[in-house]
C-alpha cells in the first residue's frame, strides 16, 4: 500500500467516524439500500456471516434480524463506527468486532483463518481503491457455495452535479465508479435537496466527504457559481444510483 493511499484511508475512516454520532440522522438514503438489500438476502440460514464496512450497523441490524441464530463478524475501517454498533448491538456469543480494512481484509489474522457462507456489505465498495481486485479477493473468503451480497454506487450517481460541473468545464471530485460484476438489480433514487449546497453538506454530514483521488478542489467564486447554475437546472435535485450484486463461489 503506498503512502498516499494510507494516508487516504486514514481521511476516509476519520472523515465518518467524526460523524457517527450523528450519521444515522442523514443518512435516509443508506438507510434504504440497507433494508433493500437485506430483503434481496436468501431465507436459507447462513453459519456464518461477514460484514465489511458496518457504518453504524444499518445493515447489520437487518442481517441479525434475518439470521437471528448465525455468527456474525462485524467490521469497519473507523474505530468510532464500529463502536457504535457495538454499542447498539453489545456483547454477543455469536458477534465479533474486528476493525479492519476491507480492502484488504484477507489480511487481517483472524478473518484470514474463516471462511463464511455469506459476506454482505453496503455502500463501502465505491471506497475501496481497487474495488474489482478487492472483490476477488474477498471472495476467496467464502464457503464453496457461499455468496456476496452488496449494494454501492453506480456509474450513474449524482448526474446532475457532474452534469453542471461539466458544463462549467471544471472537473468533479465526486469517485471514480467502475462497472461493478454480477449486478442483478439498480435503482435511480431522485432527493430533492434545498439547494445543491445542502446536496453537498449532506455527504459532508455523513462523512462521505472525501473526493476522489488527485481532485484539485474548486475555488470558492468556481464552487458558487457552479451550486447556482446545478440549482437553476435541477431545483435541488440529485440522483443517487445504486446498484445490487451478488457474487457467488
Amino acid at each position: 500500500m503506498t503512502l498516499n493511499t494510507e494516508n487516504r484511508k486514514k481521511r476516509i475512516a476519520h472523515n465518518f467516524g467524526s460523524k457517527a454520532f450523528q450519521y444515522e440522522a442523514y443518512a435516509k438514503v443508506q438507510r434504504h439500500v440497507s433494508e433493500k438489500l437485506a430483503s434481496y438476502m436468501p431465507d436459507t440460514m447462513p453459519e456464518q456471516i461477514l460484514e465489511i464496512g458496518c457504518g453504524t450497523g444499518l445493515l447489520s441490524a437487518q442481517v441479525l434480524k434475518k439470521y437471528p441464530k448465525s455468527k456474525f463478524v462485524i467490521t469497519d475501517l473507523s474505530s468510532q463506527m464500529l463502536n457504535t454498533s457495538i454499542q447498539k448491538f453489545g456483547p454477543h456469543n455469536r458477534l465479533n468486532y474486528y476493525v479492519c480494512d476491507g480492502e484488504n481484509i484477507k489480511s487481517h489474522p483472524e478473518i484470514s483463518q474463516r471462511k463464511f457462507d455469506l459476506i454482505v456489505s453496503s455502500m463501502t465498495f465505491q471506497w475501496f481503491q481497487n474495488p474489482i481486485l478487492s472483490l476477488n479477493g474477498i471472495s476467496e473468503l467464502l464457503q464453496n457455495d457461499g455468496h456476496i451480497y452488496y449494494a454501492t454506487l453506480g456509474q450513474n450517481s449524482f448526474l446532475e452535479w457532474n452534469d453542471t460541473l461539466a458544463k462549467c468545464k471544471r472537473q468533479s471530485g465526486t469517485l471514480d465508479i467502475p462497472e461493478f460484476p454480477n449486478i442483478f438489480a439498480e435503482e435511480e433514487i431522485k432527493v430533492t435537496y434545498d439547494s445543491t449546497y445542502h446536496f453537498l453538506r449532506a455527504l459532508k454530514s455523513i462523512g462521505a466527504n472525501q473526493p476522489r483521488q488527485g481532485y484539485t478542489p474548486l475555488s470558492p467564486s468556481d464552487l458558487h457559481k457552479a451550486i447556482t447554475i446545478c440549482d437553476d437546472m435541477h431545483s435541488g435535485q440529485i440522483t443517487w444510483h445504486i446498484v445490487y450484486g451478488c457474487i457467488t463461489k
